[in-house]
Parts: C-alpha cells; sequence; structure tokens
C-alpha cells in the first residue's frame, strides 16, 4: 500500500473565504511540498458554482502542479463526467499525461449537487448513463488512440484520432463507489479501478473488506488483470489530544456544511446523498470517531492504516486541507504523517506488502515487514464473510 493526498478544493466556509488568487498559490505550494516528501498522487476534486469548493477546472489546475512538480502524480477525485464532452475530455487528459511525463490518472464519478447539474443544464435522472459512456469513449480513445465509440448521448467518427496522443498504456482510471454496489460490478467487469467514498461501506452495505474481495474476483472471471482500490481518509497525526478533538469538533462542523448541498429530490439512483443529508445534519463527535477519519495519535494511525492494508486496498489518500484549515498546518502535518507514520505502512519505505492471490482468491501477506512500531503488530488480511 502507498500513501498519497486529496483535497476537494474548498474555499468558501462560513465566516471564512480565502482570496483566489492566494488559494491558488497555497494549492501550488501543497503540491510542491507533497512531491517533496515523496507522496503517490495529488487527487484534486471539481465543482461548480458551490459555497466551499474553487476548483471547477481540475485538469487546468493540475496542467500547473504538472510544472512544478517532478514525481508526484495527478489525478482528479473525481471529474464529474455528465459535465464533460468526451473527445474534449479524452484530449485533455492525453495533454496532461504528456506534458506531465506519464504522470496523469482518471478519476471519474456520477456528481451528486444538484444546483451543479442545473447550472449545466443536464437531467440529473441521465447522470449515471452519461458518466458511463463519456468514461467509455475517453478511456476507448485513450487506450487506442482513435475515438468512434458510439452511445446514447454522443456519436464519435472511427477515423478521429486522439491528438496528443498519451504515454501511459493502457490509461489508468478509477471509478468513484459512493453508494452504488452496481458500480463495484461495472468498474470490475470494464478494468477500471476503484476508487471509494466515504460513506461507500455503509451505503452499500458491505464491509471494505467484502467490497474489495468481490472486486477483484469479478475483475478475475473477466479476465482482467488485479485491479486498484484508493480509500480517502480525513487524516490528522497529532501527539497533542486537545488539538485531536478539537479537529473532530470540526469535522463535525464540516460535514454539517457539506450536508447543504444534499437535496431531497434526487434521482432514485442518487438516493442515498439524500438519506445521508439527515445523518451528516445531526452528526456528533462521538459517532464521528467510528467513521472514515484517521486522528490520533502516531502509534494509533499506523495500527488503523496496517489494517485498511490487510483489507486489500493499494492507497489511502489523506485529506488534511480541507474546509478552514490553513495552508502550512495542512502542510504541517503532511510532514509529521511522512515521518512518523508513513514508513511502518508504505510498501516503497519497508512496510507491509499486501495483494490479491488469484489461486486463493483472496488477499494475502506478500513479505513480512520489518517495520514494527511500539508493539503493533503486522495484522493478517481478514476473513471475509459472505
Amino acid at each position: 500500500m502507498k500513501f498519497s493526498y486529496l483535497t476537494l478544493g474548498e474555499n468558501r466556509w462560513p465566516g471564512f473565504k480565502r482570496d483566489d488568487v492566494k488559494y491558488y498559490d497555497d494549492y501550488l505550494k501543497l503540491a510542491r511540498e507533497l512531491d517533496k516528501l515523496d507522496y503517490m498522487t495529488l487527487w484534486t476534486g471539481e465543482h461548480h458554482f458551490a459555497h466551499v469548493a474553487a476548483v471547477s477546472s481540475p485538469t487546468v489546475l493540475l496542467s500547473a502542479i504538472a510544472a512544478q512538480t517532478e514525481r508526484i502524480r495527478l489525478a482528479t477525485a473525481v471529474n464529474v463526467l455528465p459535465f464533460h464532452h468526451p473527445v474534449r475530455y479524452a484530449e485533455d487528459l492525453a495533454t496532461l499525461d504528456v506534458i506531465s511525463g506519464g504522470r496523469a490518472q482518471i478519476g471519474a464519478g456520477v456528481g451528486y449537487a444538484k444546483g451543479e447539474f442545473d447550472g449545466f443544464e443536464i437531467d440529473m435522472s441521465e447522470a449515471r448513463r452519461r458518466t458511463r459512456e463519456v468514461l467509455t469513449i475517453a478511456r476507448s480513445a485513450l487506450d487506442t488512440g482513435k475515438f468512434g465509440v458510439s452511445g446514447e448521448f454522443f456519436k464519435t467518427l472511427p477515423h478521429l484520432e486522439l491528438v496528443p496522443a498519451p504515454i501511459q498504456q493502457p490509461f489508468p482510471t478509477y471509478v468513484a463507489l459512493s453508494g452504488s454496489w452496481e458500480t463495484v460490478e461495472w468498474a470490475a467487469q470494464n478494468n477500471h479501478n476503484l476508487i471509494t467514498g466515504s460513506q461507500s461501506p455503509a451505503t452499500t452495505k458491505k464491509s471494505l473488506p467484502k467490497t474489495i474481495q468481490v472486486f477483484q474476483e469479478i475483475r478475475q472471471d473477466a479476465g482482467h488483470e488485479i485491479g486498484k482500490v484508493a480509500v480517502p481518509f480525513f487524516t490528522l497525526c497529532s501527539t497533542d489530544e486537545d488539538r485531536i478533538e478539537r479537529e473532530f469538533e470540526r469535522m463535525v462542523d464540516y460535514w454539517r456544511h457539506l450536508s447543504e448541498d444534499l437535496d431531497a429530490t434526487l434521482p432514485p439512483h442518487l438516493a442515498y446523498w439524500a438519506d445521508l443529508k439527515e445523518t451528516f445534519a445531526g452528526l456528533t463527535v462521538e459517532q464521528l470517531h467510528n467513521r472514515q477519519t484517521a486522528f490520533g495519535r502516531p502509534e494509533k494511525l499506523i495500527e488503523l492504516f496496517l489494517n485498511v492494508a490487510a483489507s486489500g486496498v493499494d492507497e489511502i489518500c489523506i485529506e488534511s486541507f480541507y474546509g478552514p484549515q490553513d495552508i502550512d498546518e495542512a502542510i504541517e502535518n503532511a510532514k509529521f504523517l511522512r515521518e512518523e507514520v508513513i514508513p511502518y505502512v508504505d510498501e516503497r519505505f519497508g512496510g507491509p506488502k499486501y495483494g490479491w492471490d488469484p489461486q486463493q482468491r483472496k488477499i494475502v501477506l506478500q513479505k513480512d515487514a520489518t517495520n514494527k512500531k511500539d508493539g503493533i503488530e503486522i495484522p493478517e488480511p481478514p476473513a471475509v464473510e459472505d
């Protein structure tokens, strides 16, 4: 497993607003620091007209980051594909891949904010179908160099070539899982990787280990190679217990504020977002302790992430630049995590390596880990119940 960084581009908050120019300067500063710290990927979100988000054009932002970094991979988490034309989308990603030296990857999602769909004049009932069609056409062009796949909303001509041609073959693609189990099946069958939404285990009614096992089984049965799974965690690593509790309180405010974007009139295939609105609005600190957050001392986070790795996750995407978070605070947190936690978990620095065994059809520990800290043992992969 490896560590990456995810931030959704939030810039506006009740009683707080960064200047947009300053915000993008901060974003680039964060990217440069993450590159030096050997975080594997920087994932950035896409939102429009929103009361919190500033990143409406993540591919443009990632292009600027590509020019100022050397190693870190550049990903979207996620592009809201109903708002994109597949030809333009494939061209943008191919260009990013070329100018970054082969560091681009797709994170694709359906979207959930009704105000955004209204702004683009897109019917939300079409969101899932549009997402799959855009991704199918764009991914085919990125992998073959030609368009020509036709669908319900777009018809592309087979003689059209993708210019420029991307460096990476095949092009790395992740599909966001937020609440529909059908997404797991579709992504696996169509040779996409998976990035979970923060509440996906609750809304799909399946545990993370079970989700990953079935995902890999479907891929294997479809004749694909082992897929990758990325999971985001809001993260604070600190030895200050009071600061940790304050962060839980700030996270409660964060979820309550974001719940304002969730609309009760969503179509059936997105209805789980509306169901989450009431949960987020009434969230307490006590409930948050059991959700997808990673706040705590280094030894606690090492144990948590080792168990996440044992479930078959390939990539942890930490989130610590959100809401009214100060950029220097976020960078400090990323550095402390890199020093005190990551070396004991990330396989690039001696941590354990788990992987899918196609014969046993389960996650296995592929080699003994040499790093341990404060008596924490390397866990065996969990048994998965049907």
